[in-house]
């Protein structure tokens, strides 16, 4: 006697494993390959975060013919961009300080925020305490107000950063003077150059 209902065949419980073991090994083999993605589209956003807020400086500056400064905290991984303790008489860098008042903050770039594994692993240039002046002319000074001046061999690297994970800052000095295993490590460990000149341009380099 024929009941009209279709005849379905179901997988056994071994093909049923055997699929899922196919699918476990694929995903830990694409694992890896998806989070460095993750990473290195994290790294590309703090890094134009970081030269947007630079430019965004120099910009804010010769617009409103306030004087800016840019307060670089290496340890918490943060740039704070503040206008001066006194605008009204800040028409160039030496005669005033950054504000303390929260007020003055314009805005921060947090690296927490944007790429947890990265931090400011080395200020070079003539910055050593990581404050940068932006004046109404469109230079960017020190906080004393003074041209910032290279102190190693990197060319017209006047003020750089270097920006990477913990522990990889040691490929070399300065991003311009490597061979091609230095660069491919360094693009491996997201290690980022980020040089600002005198003249306020912005240059990331890898």
């Amino acid at each position: 006697m024929k009941t009209g209902l279709p005849n379905w065949k179901g997988f056994t419980l071994v093909e049923l494993m055997i699929v899922i073991v196919i699918v476990a090994l694929l995903a830990a083999i694409a694992a890896p390959s998806i989070s460095r993605s993750v990473e290195r589209n994290r790294v590309a956003d703090l890094n134009r975060a970081i030269a947007n807020g630079f430019l965004e400086a120099r910009s804010y500056s010769m617009r409103t013919g306030e004087v800016l400064f840019a307060e670089i905290d290496a340890t918490d991984g943060v740039i704070t961009f503040m206008r001066a303790s006194d605008p009204p008489t800040a028409l160039s860098c030496p005669v005033s300080t950054p504000s303390t008042n929260a007020d003055d903050v314009l805005f921060e770039v947090i690296f927490e925020s944007i790429a947890p594994e990265q931090e400011i692993l080395r200020l070079g240039g003539g910055t050593p305490g990581g404050v940068l002046c932006f004046s109404p002319s469109g230079r960017v000074l020190s906080e004393a107000g003074r041209v910032i001046r290279p102190t190693n061999s990197c060319g017209d690297m006047n003020f750089y950063m270097v920006v990477g994970r913990a522990g990889t800052e040691g490929h070399t000095t300065c991003p311009d003077l490597q061979d091609d295993g230095e660069r491919v490590q360094r693009e491996l460990d997201f290690v980022s150059f980020i040089h600002v000149s005198a003249t306020g341009n912005v240059r990331v380099m890898r």
